[in-house]
């Protein structure tokens, strides 16, 4: 399993190409799974339509496009990544709900996630799902050095394969975060919300040697009030 590694050569918050740097149960779902995201008052919600200019998206990437099945990125390993700051708003209390699906060869380790608790590109932190091999990770990114709160662990909740849609939650509440993946929780942990508020993103990477191709889709990803608030 590769994790993106500290120092290597890509720009937090960016699409960037030619990385040379390490980066860090097949499923049936309805097209609806995005509604199933909690039930809080929504906050933020961006289905990709079109490409919003709060996530400062580089012109001119080939490999991504927009359609019914929301924001697409057509990769192969070393190819190009998204990680993505949303600029929108700073959310305090607040759940963070992704829906992904993936198209990958066998032992791919291409990852999706959720940037979250971020006060900048360099002081956040990042869950990044491996949908092939049905795992995770969560990283923290502090003064230039990344720490690992939760090192890579294997999710029964996560739906894995080379065909997969995976609903990821990510729910903040004062410092603790709790992780929930198609309905289950997973874990929670305690961190370090930024004072005043967080940004919130998303992330997409091929993994390094992949033979590709993979089709990643970011069908929907919305943010809203902690239900029960």
């Amino acid at each position: 399993m590769e994790i993106r590694a500290s120092g290597a050569n890509y720009e937090r918050g960016g699409e960037s190409f030619a990385r040379s740097a390490d980066r860090y149960r097949r499923s049936s779902i309805g097209a609806n799974l995005a509604e199933a995201c909690g039930t809080g008052k929504v906050l933020f919600e961006d289905k990709f339509d079109t490409l919003n200019p709060v996530w400062g998206f580089g012109p001119n990437v080939p490999q991504r496009s927009i359609g019914p099945n929301g924001l697409t990125y057509s990769l192969t390993g070393n190819d190009v990544s998204a990680d993505r700051l949303n600029q929108a708003e700073l959310y305090q209390d607040h759940e963070i709900c992704a829906v992904y699906s993936a198209k990958v060869p066998e032992k791919s380790n291409t990852q999706v996630g959720i940037n979250f608790w971020a006060s900048d590109d360099k002081n956040m932190y990042s869950l990044y799902v491996y949908p092939f091999w049905g795992t995770y990770t969560i990283l923290r990114y502090q003064n230039n050095k990344v720490l690992k709160p939760i090192p890579v662990t294997a999710a029964d909740a996560i739906h894995k394969g080379t065909d997969v849609t995976n609903e990821i939650d990510v729910v903040l509440k004062g410092n603790k975060a709790t992780l929930v993946i198609n309905g289950t929780k997973v874990t929670e942990f305690s961190g370090h919300a930024p004072d005043g508020g967080s940004f919130f993103g998303f992330l997409i990477y091929p993994g390094k040697d992949d033979p590709g191709p993979s089709t990643v889709n970011l069908k929907s990803i919305q943010v809203r009030e902690v239900a029960g608030q």
